[in-house]
């Protein structure tokens, strides 16, 4: 658990905590908020979410993780981050998110520094972020 600013802390996912309907919920909120910004790139929102909906059998299984950062007084999630096993020691950042209230606050940061600890101490040698 890191402590951000003491109001938030980013946690490895819990599936009987964190509901992956919810994440994938909020993750669609901000893609939808950049539609409006004009900053997406996605033409199809729903099925870019596969991975969401299933974190267990995308991230966990596979040997990766998945972090959310919550607000600590009122629980709500404020981000969230899944790190990937490539194989051959690299991890792939991705779905790397924090939601339109809760940013400017050092959670994204948080979140991608939880993400490439837990990866350093599990073996992989490199962490690494694409967009496409």
């Amino acid at each position: 658990m890191i402590p951000l600013n003491n109001s938030f802390t980013v946690n490895p996912f819990d599936p009987a905590v964190d509901n992956p309907a919810e994440i994938a919920q909020l993750h669609l909120e901000v893609r939808q908020g950049q539609i409006t910004d004009d900053d997406n790139i996605f033409s199809d929102l729903l099925a870019s979410q596969r991975d969401l909906n299933a974190i267990d059998v995308f991230y966990i299984e596979p040997g990766g993780n998945f972090f959310v950062a919550r607000d600590s007084s009122s629980g709500m999630i404020a981000g969230f981050v899944g790190i990937r096993n490539e194989g051959n020691g690299i991890g792939q950042i991705k779905r790397l998110a924090v939601i339109k209230p809760f940013r400017h606050r050092g959670i994204g940061f948080a979140l991608v520094d939880a993400a490439v600890s837990w990866a350093s101490k599990h073996g992989y040698q490199r962490a690494c972020q694409t967009n496409i």
